[in-house]
């Protein structure tokens, strides 16, 4: 039993030694009122305009805050390791969503967009020495290139929170109006990187299982979720506590039942809600889509990652597919790897021919002579005169046992920068400006590529693997595998390789397809339909990946109805927008009546 007292502490007792450790209730209070402010209070136009929402006023807490939101939403970015990175960017966000919500309607906007902005180029620290290199120019050009498409993606990812925080302050809503208000503007908003802040959930993707109904941005509604949950966790648990009779007259017990109420709370909140029927979903479609995989036909597939870049390359490739062509039914070769052919080119058993119809460099030409198996790898195909093609195509050929190009794709979602450049058509004199040595023409149609072994192939060249619409064309066009051939030479930096996997890797959850990526420089990869990688090359190096997959048909949901989720998210954000104008409209009427 405990005495009344009014003195400023707050019980923490060890049940074996009874002994008790004062906490000053002001720091309690402080904090409980932060919360409430934060949770139900509008804004006050009086507030100082870059104070941190949680009612710090040193300037020394407001920077090493915004320091802390960089670097955890960076992180996950930079972490190979799975669930530290994870950990990071979910902090990240929570942090976003404090930081947007403060008072001061343009300078908060100010503030949010120049952290996401470092945040966005920290991440992605190495695109000024790509531009450098894609502009055959110094480290300082680069940057001066990439600084604006910097701006962009961190603008993109500001207004994103700052919406939401401008709709609610509800600690039981923003989440779900942040969420919604950032998943609508990654479907109508072009990102220079085409990233998802539910990106960072990819090294758990029993998580986001959900994604092949919704499309890529469901993860981004997960992210937000897990946050929500933690907030309204972290709002019960400071209220119930501070609620609590200071010492004496509450028995254990009695503290015990307060903070089960507030759990039940949190159990109700929509954010608990929409989290457990996501992973309910999850849980279901693992187990599923995990037999589908074991019952599915199989083939055994070769992927070999060797840089093209070298005078050598082509034997390392064809020693390396020699070591393995008894073994597989299929095997890879990366983009680049191909000869420049005339497009009515469709025989390569012929030297003479394939001289004559092909250029430089690598004419002639002859990738596997007596090929065991079928190949698939990626060149050049051109129309007209070899000098001066009327098109010149980046192509995916599939070639038999009788080196015979029984089928070709021509890639259609060009990279900006290297193969075109934005906006060239309205600015004179801004192609000029890129070391770009011939012009790249985009195909005109998706398709799969029919293999000999059942497979229907649903090929994607170099960037193509980060765009969702390629993959659901050529599913569309009934692939029933997804293969991505990629040359990555020109980026040295891991961390480029390694999130250009990670942004591709979205396709097999999205498709529910195995989904192979044979790169130059790594990562070459085997993702299965659940998202999980099965097996890996390391990067920077040269080998041979040998894995069996499944042949899995069909087209999901998302596949089917890509705008699903962005239609809903217009659908539910009219009534809370309406409901904090009256808020709002209310408080200014009770702020002036007491005036």
């Amino acid at each position: 039993m405990f005495e009344n007292s009014t003195s400023s502490s707050v019980l923490s007792a060890d049940e074996s030694t009874h002994s008790i450790s004062p906490i000053p209730t002001q720091r309690l209070d402080s904090v409980l009122n932060v919360v409430d402010d934060f949770a139900i209070q509008p804004s006050s136009s009086t507030d100082e305009k870059l104070s941190l929402v949680s009612g710090g006023k040193s300037v020394l807490g407001f920077t090493i805050t915004i320091i802390a939101a960089i670097c955890l939403n960076g992180a996950p970015w930079l972490m190979e390791q799975g669930l530290p990175g994870v950990m990071c960017g979910l902090l990240g966000v929570m942090l976003a969503l404090v930081l947007s919500a403060g008072s001061g309607v343009a300078s908060r906007f100010v503030v949010t967009w120049i952290w996401c902005s470092c945040s966005v180029g920290l991440a992605f620290h190495w695109s000024p020495a790509a531009m450098a290199y894609t502009l055959s120019s110094g480290l300082t050009l680069g940057a001066i290139v990439a600084f604006p498409l910097i701006l962009w993606d961190g603008f993109r990812l500001a207004l994103g929170y700052w919406i939401g925080a401008r709709i609610t302050k509800n600690v039981r809503f923003q989440w779900l109006v942040s969420a919604i208000t950032a998943i609508v503007l990654e479907y109508i908003m072009p990102g220079v990187f085409p990233w998802k802040i539910g990106c960072i959930l990819l090294p758990l993707p029993w998580t986001i299982q959900a994604v092949d109904i919704f499309g890529p941005s469901y993860s981004t509604f997960v992210v937000f979720a897990i946050v929500g949950v933690i907030q309204i966790t972290a709002v019960e648990a400071l209220q119930r506590y501070s609620r609590q009779p200071r010492i004496g007259g509450t028995s254990d017990t009695k503290v015990t039942l307060a903070f089960t109420s507030g759990w039940k709370a949190v159990f109700l909140s929509p954010a608990f809600v929409a989290l457990s029927i996501n992973f309910f979903y999850s849980g279901t479609a693992w187990q599923y889509w995990r037999s589908q995989c074991e019952e599915s036909l199989q083939i055994r597939v070769g992927l070999i990652q060797v840089d093209p870049s070298y005078k050598e390359s082509l034997a390392n490739a064809q020693e390396l597919t020699a070591s393995i062509s008894n073994e597989v039914d299929l095997i890879c070769w990366p983009e680049s790897s191909g000869g420049n052919y005339e497009l009515q080119l469709d025989d390569l058993s012929a030297p003479e021919r394939v001289f004559e119809m092909s250029r430089d460099p690598k004419r002639g030409l002859r990738p596997w002579p007596e090929p065991q198996c079928e190949l698939l790898l990626a060149g050049k195909n051109y129309v007209g005169n070899p000098f001066n093609p009327d098109e010149l195509f980046v192509t995916a050929m599939l070639v038999d046992r009788r080196e015979r190009i029984t089928d070709r794709y021509n890639k259609r979602f060009l990279m900006p920068f290297g193969e075109y450049v934005p906006c060239e058509n309205y600015v004179p004199g801004l192609s000029s400006l890129f070391d770009m040595d011939e012009h790249i023409n985009p195909g005109k149609t998706s398709c799969s590529l029919d293999s000999t072994t059942g497979a229907r192939i649903g090929t994607l060249l170099c960037y193509e693997d980060m765009v969702p619409e390629a993959a659901r064309q050529a599913v569309a066009e009934h692939a029933n595998l997804l293969v991505s051939l990629i040359n990555g030479s020109a980026f040295e930096s891991p961390f480029t390789l390694y999130q250009h996997r990670l942004l591709a890797q979205m396709r097999a959850l999205e498709c529910r397809r195995y989904f192979l990526r044979c790169a130059s420089t790594g990562e070459t990869c085997v993702v299965n339909p659940l998202g999980e990688i099965v097996s890996r090359l390391p990067m920077q190096t040269s080998g041979v990946l040998v894995s069996e997959v499944g042949l899995l048909t069909g087209r999901t949901f998302y596949c089917r109805f890509p705008w699903l989720l962005p239609i809903l998210g217009f659908g539910i954000l009219p009534p809370f927008i309406i409901n904090a104008r009256g808020k709002n409209r209310q408080f200014h009427l009770v702020q002036n009546s007491g005036e």
